[in-house]
């Protein structure tokens, strides 16, 4: 068992390890027990050790693997239910996509569930550009915002930038941000993604793809 700083609750461990009794089964103790029973009980004048930090280090390690609740990491894909922004440039919100004609502009938003004390650490859009004629100028943007429960304004933790071509989207940005931005707090804020189709220029042949969204991507992992 690897212990930082040296090997003295190791050592300690093992003892306790071998001195335990056998069950009927044949196995010795559960390891927890081992664990918790390394853990010195400090008593006044006692000069306080590294054993006593790193043997409550392991026990707690040991108790948050059997809940699940060590360092996880997950992506998460949500649907892109688009609300238009500005009640002018909408997307046409179709069954678990969201689309738009390439000649055109777009803008809605919609609100990501994320898991509470995570951190962000990627986040991405799918999606596809159909037909050939995409013209020039045309450019798709996707934002990640966090906003506070009592303000109006969001902030962009991070944006993705596409140039539309035709075929598959697949385009994400990793998030190298370690501040409290990127730290999920929801109880304090929620978050939201922003999609914003700039529509090409018509030019002498006007183009006739459109721009499909199938779905956000968000990773997120330990902080």
């Amino acid at each position: 068992m690897p212990v930082s700083g040296g090997g003295p609750v190791a050592t300690r461990l093992d003892a306790l390890l071998a001195a335990m009794p056998v069950s009927g089964g044949g196995a010795v103790a559960t390891r927890l027990d081992a664990l918790l029973a390394a853990i010195p009980i400090a008593q006044d004048d006692d000069v306080i050790t590294r054993d006593y930090h790193n043997s409550l280090r392991e026990a707690i390690l040991e108790l948050a693997s059997r809940t699940g609740g060590g360092p996880q990491q997950a992506t998460l894909s949500f649907a892109p239910i688009l609300t238009s922004v500005d009640r002018v440039n909408d997307w046409v919100v179709q069954l678990g996509y969201a689309s738009k004609p390439i000649a055109n502009d777009a803008n809605g938003w919609c609100e990501v569930s994320l898991p509470h004390g995570l951190r962000v650490q990627q986040f991405g859009v799918v999606g596809q550009v159909a037909g050939t004629n995409v013209g020039s100028s045309s450019a798709l943007q996707v934002r990640l915002l966090r906003q506070a429960l009592e303000e109006s304004r969001a902030r962009a933790i991070v944006t993705v930038d596409v140039t539309p071509r035709p075929g598959t989207i697949r385009e994400s940005e990793d998030v190298r941000d370690q501040s409290e931005l990127t730290l999920i707090n929801t109880a304090a804020y929620k978050y939201l993604v922003q999609a914003q189709l700039l529509g090409a220029d018509p030019g002498a042949q006007p183009p006739d793809a459109i721009v499909n969204i199938y779905a956000f991507q968000v990773l997120c992992g330990p902080a």
